[in-house]
């Protein structure tokens, strides 16, 4: 979830609508997990950098697709579940 969320940054998509969503399933999956500080902090550690591999890896404009395809997908999450259209 937080590779998707970095997904949406790298991408120009993030906006305070992603951002409302982003916080409220955060939220819910470090609840549900049953994560104190340290482990969600580990795991948002880990998705940053996933998400920063892909983005290197991609090469000149290869990003591109990367984008069209994980970015907008991720933004639409994100903004479905601000919206209340889907839970977190």
């Amino acid at each position: 979830m937080v590779y998707d969320y970095a997904v949406t940054s790298y991408c120009g998509t993030l906006d305070p609508e992603v951002e409302r969503g982003f916080r409220r399933e955060l939220a819910a999956i470090t609840e549900r997990a049953g994560l104190d500080a340290e482990a969600a902090r580990r795991q948002r550690i880990k998705g940053w950098v996933e998400a920063d591999e892909e983005w290197r890896n991609r090469g000149l404009g290869g990003f591109r697709a990367w984008c069209r395809d994980e970015g907008q997908s991720a933004s639409r999450h994100f903004r479905a579940i601000a919206r209340g259209e889907l839970e977190p």
